[in-house]
């Protein structure tokens, strides 16, 4: 008997692992899931209601389709460990996929990420029915980052860092958008190329201004914003539609549009940002330093 005793003393702690059923990951229970590589042989991971799985899922080089849903976008939670025990990185998000086929996300929320909330690379994204919510107050918790195709829809994206890249998306619906100090809503480029004046849309959207300054010019990037690295005569186009622009009562007015970056080491040059749907002031467009970006209408 002493021998089982010691046996029953020394057995693992029980878990909540997922259930899967012909390739549905399903969560039903909170746990710490570390960072999750997601098996191959998975074709969708559930998060249940009132679920929150503390960590992260990576899906690197996996060429083929992959659903990650909640069933509710309040309280299925993907939610970031402590800065601790997970150091801030760009290469980091609360859902990292990587290679070709299509990602999908959806009914989620997901917080506290130490880098990104969503990211796609090399296939295509669709988010639908999220809510990204970033933070504390780091200058790298951005939204959503895909390659060149996707689509974002009634999601609500509340980060302290770029909402999204119209570059990396074909078009935002139903989208609201808090803009704070840092990042803007709707970040053209960092440098990359648009491809020569594609059209991307912006439809139904809301950009809610939250952050309290003396002027705009306090402001890091306007709602939609062009951070340079010598970029020469690029362009892009927005369609716009639907648009509603906000403020928190305390809030300082944004520049709608701006160019380049406020410590001058990266500019644009004869940048163009071309919207249709969309009105505009002289005063509400920002060039830092020497950049040369502009707006017009098309």
């Amino acid at each position: 008997m002493a021998s089982i005793g010691l046996f029953l003393a020394a057995a693992p702690a029980a878990f909540s692992a997922p259930t899967v059923v012909n390739g549905v990951a399903t969560y039903s229970a909170s746990e710490n899931i570390g960072t999750k590589a997601i098996d191959a042989s998975l074709t969708k991971i559930v998060i249940n209601a009132n679920v929150t799985l503390t960590g992260r899922f990576t899906a690197y080089g996996r060429n083929t389709d992959l659903t990650i849903e909640g069933k509710d976008a309040n309280t299925s939670i993907i939610k970031g460990r402590t800065r601790s025990a997970d150091s801030l990185s760009d290469k980091k998000a609360g859902i990292w996929k990587d290679g070709g086929g299509k990602l999908t996300v959806k009914n989620l929320k997901i917080q506290d990420q130490p880098g990104r909330g969503i990211v796609a690379w090399g296939g295509q994204l669709t988010v639908n029915s999220c809510n990204i919510v970033q933070g504390p107050n780091d200058h790298w918790t951005d939204g959503v980052h895909a390659s060149n195709t996707g689509d974002i829809n009634y999601s609500s994206i509340n980060v302290f860092d770029d909402g999204t890249y119209p570059t990396m998306c074909d078009w935002v619906s139903n989208v609201k958008f808090t803009h704070r100090q840092n990042g803007a809503p709707l970040q053209i480029a960092w440098g990359q190329h648009t491809g020569g004046g594609a059209e991307k849309i912006a439809q139904d959207c809301t950009f809610t201004a939250t952050f309290t300054a003396s002027s705009a010019q306090n402001y890091n990037c306007g709602t939609v914003d062009w951070k340079g690295s010598k970029v020469n005569n690029d362009s892009i186009k927005l369609k716009m539609s639907g648009t509603t622009w906000t403020k928190t009562s305390s809030a300082t007015n944004p520049p709608k549009f701006s160019f380049g970056h406020w410590n001058n080491d990266k500019v644009t040059v004869g940048a163009q940002i071309k919207v249709n749907g969309w009105s505009w002031t002289n005063s509400e467009v920002r060039k830092f330093g020497i950049s040369t970006g502009s707006v017009s209408s098309y």
